[in-house]
């Protein structure tokens, strides 16, 4: 049977170094002369073939037909073998050609001491045109493998890099010409947005976003698109074409038809260059709120205690003075529209803090870099380099004025279990917040949302604010209009208003009211765990474990039921959640487990004092973030 090529040439065999050809078998006959001439040099039989070679016949034997049949099979063993030859010979001239422009083509000007710098030149030079080969050869799953990873390369470093926004660009255009070649629609669609919200006038994301819009009868949208790139290139004849062809095509009558409602003439719109919206629903009057798709479709109808859940949920008399609030939980991730990643509820990547550390990351990754080239493999990002924290979703109340607007109007749209992708413009972000923050003394980031002012993370933001000058910086171009959230809605529960004219600035729930046995009242000594935590992100505040106390002796001192450990601070709050919570349940036992939200929650003195001390005066007795408390009583213990 035939061997598969190996990467070096097949064994010889004899003296003549051949072998036979696949499939055929060794012609012994040829080998006789060379056995009489071994046995005349030393006087003993030879042994060209082995010893248990067996000589058939002599060439003086055979019939002519055999002698033509021999020289036949030696003039294949030869193509065969010189075959071989020039395939081992075209395998090393490759890794030749790879290491030569792995070590010299690309890197002549990468500045090594800058990741940034190595991961754009590097998409630029080898990834971007390994899809391209790819695409060439219609091997299109490893052009769109290739293309995808320099975009992921491109959205970590961002797209304020020099050339990084021209390289976002182009791999989206490569991505919708793929997609387009495959009739993949509605991504080349996507792709080709994604290119022009970057680049409005971009030749190439206009005319393919025009195309998937005819293939989806969007006269109207492809118009537009086409319109548009014959005004900034009027050299392209295509385009010109397809205008002409999309403007017949909308005054036959069958494409008379469209959603009601819709405003289907530039010239009728508010603006002559608004671009019409693809939101499957506009969510606020003001148009700043749009939910585009819904990624995971959630749960109509509930059964059993969870039936009140049942969609619609949401409750006018919540927003006003009722009994019950519902508290919504929700994670989120949001990214600009260049797709850089700007917030994640789920996890977050434990990134280098020190210069140094920053260093030594920054130098292994890019000699994994190297590595993964030279051995052809797919490019790798940051995240493959940093761990992940598991993050909890962010929690609020309906109508909470703590949260942006944008994320409790959405939330409001989804039911139970639902993932939806919206857009939100910046007036329903941090500005729908500010005067609430600002009445505390504090920002809205002490509370645990994020600044979506820039297109970059904050916490890249601040890295780079470290090692560029302000001009450099250059923070006024890096503003962005609209983000993209992705929510999903996993939790809803309701809490009892016991703040004065029921705000909603205080609520408590009994989550679970204990196993039985022992009464929870004044005066029980108790081991108990609790947390005292944003009341957005659940990130600790204050925690304690195992802390053991007599209820009603709040605001003092106390021990921990732990060998070795310390006393600990058992703030007021904590009293006060347990005395409100038997005002909703009289009767708790050990294991009971309580919630509790303060949209004004206790200042750094009444939570710890001796930790408060390192705090000006101001910031330890004013400061009162919202704060969400959780309790649970371990056991009742014996005086």
């Amino acid at each position: 049977a035939r061997r598969e090529f190996t990467g070096r040439p097949p064994r010889a065999h004899g003296r003549l170094g051949r072998t036979s050809p696949p499939g055929m078998p060794l012609d012994y006959g040829k080998w006789a002369k060379l056995v009489r001439e071994d046995e005349e040099e030393d006087g003993t039989p030879g042994d060209a073939l082995g010893s248990d070679a067996v000589v058939e016949k002599e060439w003086s034997d055979m019939t002519p037909e055999e002698r033509q049949g021999a020289i036949q099979r030696a003039e294949e063993e030869d193509r065969y073998i010189e075959r071989r030859q020039r395939e081992l010979d075209e395998y090393l001239s490759g890794i030749d050609q790879d290491v030569k422009n792995s070590d010299e083509s690309w890197m002549y000007d990468v500045d090594l001491g800058s990741y940034e710098d190595f991961t754009i030149k590097r998409t630029w030079r080898l990834v971007k045109p390994r899809g391209a080969d790819f695409f060439k050869a219609c091997d299109y799953v490893s052009a769109e493998q290739q293309w995808l990873g320099g975009l992921v390369l491109v959205q970590k470093v961002g797209l304020n890099w020099p050339t990084s926004s021209e390289l976002f660009v182009q791999l989206k255009c490569n991505l919708a010409q793929l997609y387009i070649k495959l009739e993949r629609w509605a991504e080349a669609r996507r792709v080709a947005s994604a290119a022009l919200e970057v680049d409005g006038t971009c030749e190439k994301a206009l005319y393919r976003r025009a195309l998937a819009r005819i293939h989806f009868a969007e006269w109207e949208e492809a118009r537009r698109d086409l319109e548009k790139l014959v005004a900034a290139h009027p050299k392209n004849g295509e385009g010109k074409r397809r205008l002409a062809e999309v403007c017949d095509a909308l005054k036959r009558p069958s494409h008379s038809s469209r959603r009601k409602g819709a405003v289907t003439d530039p010239e009728q719109a508010p603006s002559r260059n608004l671009e019409m919206s693809n939101a499957i629903e506009d969510l606020n009057p003001e148009g700043t709120l749009r939910k585009i798709a819904v990624l995971a479709h959630g749960i109509d109808q509930l059964d059993g205690e969870a039936r009140r859940w049942s969609w619609p949920w949401g409750r006018q008399e919540w927003l006003g003075a009722s009994r019950q609030k519902a508290v919504v939980s929700v994670h989120i991730v949001v990214r600009s529209v260049g797709g850089e990643e700007l917030f994640n509820t789920r996890r977050r990547l434990v990134l280098p803090e020190t210069p140094q550390e920053r260093d030594e990351l920054r130098i292994r990754m890019m000699e994994v870099a190297e590595l993964d080239d030279r051995a052809g493999k797919l490019a790798r990002t940051p995240e493959d380099f940093v761990p992940r924290e598991a993050l909890q979703p962010l929690r609020w109340r309906y109508g909470d004025p703590c949260v942006y607007a944008g994320f409790d109007l959405a939330a409001r749209s989804m039911r139970l279990g639902e993932r939806a992708l919206f857009e939100i413009d910046q007036p329903l972000l941090e500005p729908s917040v500010c005067d609430f923050y600002r009445k505390d003394g504090g920002a809205a980031r002490v509370a645990g949302l994020p600044d979506f002012k820039h297109h970059i993370e904050e916490r890249k933001l601040n890295l780079l604010a470290e090692e560029l000058p302000e001009w450099e910086l250059d923070l006024e171009n890096k503003t962005q209009r609209t983000v993209r959230a992705e929510l999903e809605l996993g939790a809803l529960d309701l809490f009892e208003d016991l703040s004065p004219g029921r705000t909603g600035e205080y609520l408590v729930r009994v989550a679970d009211a204990g196993r039985g046995g022992r009464k929870l009242v004044k005066g029980t000594k108790v081991e108990a765990n609790f947390v005292i935590a944003g009341a957005l992100n659940g990130m600790a505040l204050y925690r304690v474990e195992r802390a053991v106390w007599t209820i009603g002796n709040e605001g003092k001192e106390a021990y921990v039921n732990r060998h070795g450990e310390r006393t600990v601070w058992i703030p007021s709050c904590i009293g006060q959640v347990f005395r409100d919570a038997c005002r909703i349940l009289p009767l708790l036992y050990e294991g009971t487990r309580l919630e509790a939200r303060m949209q004004s929650g206790p200042a750094p003195m009444e939570l710890n004092p001796k930790l408060a001390r390192t705090l000006s005066a101001k910031r330890a007795w004013n400061h009162r973030p919202p704060v969400a408390i959780s309790i649970d009583i371990l056991g009742v213990l014996d005086d």
